[in-house]
């Protein structure tokens, strides 16, 4: 809470000098106060092991684990509500209209979830909103007696750019264990998510907003994800290990006794689950009835529980072809593909002596040797993949070996591309199948050992079909659920019952973000308005496969463009993005807006610069570019710089740098 006493001091010093600085009880206190939703509560079984969530209508307090009956729950959880979550952000104004329903229209092209064919497959209206829930475990300290799990939401209305970030991501329930829920008992805690869900989409929330008009929104969740092991008790699927082992498709568990390997990605004639089948359950193919597919509206079959590209891409495929050429999985043929220990030595070299030559500005991983002093995350064995593979490894395989190789590295470049056209999903299959090929031959001939093909490699069948559902992997990705465990285990301290610190941190930080959300809004805003301006711009352009923010895009008040003219022409593009001068980077595209005009600009920049008018006294255009920049706001941590040019040719510079407190600025005149 440091961090918000702080906050709290430095707003108090600016705005009532000599005012006593508040304790961290009360700072805590009074941002409970000023969130408007408060937790609703249910009780759990008796026997503390956290094992039964009991309902309202239950009549004992029985443990399923414990016949001792002491008549009171021994704990309690609680849940924020989803609709009182989204009514606070429908209920302000700045948050409202950020919710665009900017869907896009039908074309070759998967740009975003809306793109998919699970939701064209719904009739949509206006007034609908759109979420995604995330459901995943994790321990305090990798303590297994202190297993916890977290579920939150993600509302896919906002633009992409801010949907994941944390003050747009939404959490419902930290489940506080200590131990988790059994597969045969998780529906009990799940049950108050999905009356909810139900009454979300067939009745909806009314709400009085802050200009006193009353509005009715519908939530329908397009998704309900994690990885396999997560997901798995959700679908009702006996697991990866069952004779049926895939939950998407009926594929047959192959005997490890044979000569072929357990869950070969070549098997053919897959046929696909059906929506019925979740439903009523097949035994046959090792399902039962599915809670999620009987009790939430629109459950629209298997690719509801989505296809993760982080745990199947990063920890799965990439973590096991850096494994491929550490000798893990050499089979008893003397030709290996692995590499000597003596090459691997120069590997590392070459590897730490590439850095300092990388652009920052295109890539955004950890670029250093995997288990070395620093953590290997997901994100780094898809960037080892990406990038190291086709440089260091690839050029040392023989021929047969380098495309068979060469095909499954594509395959990976092309699942984290923001943009994936028909065309990009034809190549992935072709270059799934040249690389089942391949590792089937070297599996055949014992160059690769037969357990190096998992479960993951079988689900890489079915990454193409999720794209066609819920467009790229981006998408529906968990990245943004990992970063949200990250930062609440750090806040966890209880090293006794971590569940109930837990569940307390979670309302806490829930409500700082949703003040922090309401500071930052007006910029926020700004953002996805100027998107949705150059939203025809963009989509012509050919767009990287890296970061939305990879490229540093700046707003230029300049002569030169007084004609309208958005091809970007200007004597500062060649300029160096870190330069501490005035070089600065436009974007692909840019928009000119008339100074002495400002009726005709959006109506999100006309209220945010209503009050700046001393900018532009010298100016007779205002070109932007890509992302919106809020006058006084910070956006990411990345530099910024905002010029304004006068017809006198003098420069003035706004800059914000990430070690700078928030809301100071520096200028300097030029």
């Amino acid at each position: 809470m440091k961090m918000v006493a702080d906050l709290f001091e430095s707003v108090l010093d600016e705005y009532v000098p000599g005012f006593k600085r508040l304790s961290q009880i009360r700072c805590k206190t009074l941002i409970q106060s000023l969130y408007p939703v408060k937790p609703v509560y249910h009780d759990i079984c008796i026997c503390r092991q956290g094992c039964f969530l009991f309902g309202d209508e239950t009549e004992s307090t029985i443990s399923p684990s414990n016949t001792i009956i002491t008549g009171t729950a021994a704990r309690r959880m609680k849940i924020l509500s989803i609709g009182s979550q989204i009514a606070s952000l429908i209920y302000h104004n700045s948050t409202r209209q950020m919710l665009l329903n900017n869907f896009h229209t039908p074309t070759d092209t998967y740009r975003d979830i809306f793109d998919g064919s699970i939701f064209s497959g719904m009739d949509s209206n206006p007034n609908d909103l759109y979420i995604g829930l995330y459901i995943d475990g994790f321990s305090k300290n990798n303590k297994k007696a202190q297993s916890l799990e977290l579920i939150q939401l993600v509302v896919y209305n906002f633009s992409p750019q801010i949907r994941s970030k944390s003050d747009f991501t939404l959490k419902y329930v930290v489940l506080p264990g200590p131990r988790s829920p059994s597969n045969t008992h998780l529906y009990s805690f799940l049950n108050p998510l999905y009356d909810e869900l139900k009454s979300l989409a067939t009745t909806g929330i009314t709400v009085t907003c802050e200009d006193k008009f009353q509005r009715t929104y519908k939530i329908h969740a397009l998704v309900f994800t994690c990885d396999i092991l997560a997901v798995t008790p959700l679908a009702g699927h006996l697991g990866h290990m069952s004779i049926r082992p895939c939950r998407i498709c009926t594929t047959h568990y192959i005997s490890p006794t044979t000569t072929i390997p357990k869950h070969l990605p070549t098997i053919p004639s897959i046929q696909m689950r059906a929506i019925e089948d979740f439903r009523l359950g097949d035994p046959a193919t090792c399902l039962h009835p599915s809670d999620v597919a009987n009790m939430i509206p629109g459950f629209s079959g298997p690719f509801f529980f989505g296809l993760d590209e982080l745990h199947l891409i990063g920890m799965g495929l990439c973590k096991q072809l850096y494994l491929l050429f550490r000798d893990n999985y050499d089979g008893e043929n003397e030709f290996k593909l692995s590499k000597s220990l003596t090459w691997w030595k120069q590997f590392e070299v070459d590897l730490e002596a590439s850095r300092p030559t990388i652009p920052m500005s295109e890539f955004h991983g950890s670029f250093r040797v995997p288990w070395s002093k620093y953590s290997t995350r997901a994100v780094d064995w898809i960037d080892l993949v990406r990038y190291v593979f086709p440089a260091l490894v690839v050029p040392s395989l023989p021929p047969v070996a380098a495309s068979g190789v060469m095909a499954i590295i594509r395959f990976v470049q092309l699942t984290q591309r923001k943009q994936i056209t028909s065309n990009d999903i034809r190549m992935m299959d072709e270059d799934l199948n040249t690389w089942n090929l391949f590792i089937e031959q070297m599996q055949l001939e014992s160059v690769v050992a037969r357990h190096f093909i998992t479960p993951n490699h079988h689900y890489l069948l079915h990454v193409t079909s999720a794209i066609k559902n819920l467009g790229p992997m981006y998408s529906c990705s968990t990245r943004l659920m990992e970063r949200s465990i990250g930062v609440l285990k750090k806040a966890i301290r209880s090293t006794t019952d971590s569940g109930a610190n837990g569940v307390n941190v979670m309302v806490d930080m829930s409500a700082l973000v949703y003040l922090q959300r309401q500071s930052k809004s007006l910029g926020y805003a700004l953002d996805v308005v100027l998107n949705a301006v150059d939203d025809d711009m963009n989509a012509t352009a050919n767009l990287d496969d890296d970061d939305f923010d990879a490229d540093l895009h700046g707003a230029s008040f300049d002569d030169s463009d007084s004609d309208g003219d958005s091809d970007g022409g200007s004597g500062d593009d060649g300029c160096n993005d870190d330069s501490d001068d005035d070089c600065f980077k436009l974007g692909k595209s840019r928009t000119a807006l008339d100074v002495t005009d400002q009726s005709q600009w959006p109506s999100m920049l006309q209220s945010a610069y209503a009050n700046q008018f001393f900018l532009f006294k010298s100016a007779k255009n205002v070109s932007y570019s890509g992302t919106a920049y809020g006058y006084n706001t910070q956006f990411t941590r990345r530099l910024y710089t905002i010029v304004i040019q006068s017809r006198g040719a003098q420069h003035m510079i706004w800059k914000e740098r990430e070690e700078e407190k928030r809301n100071k600025r520096a200028f300097m005149q030029i």
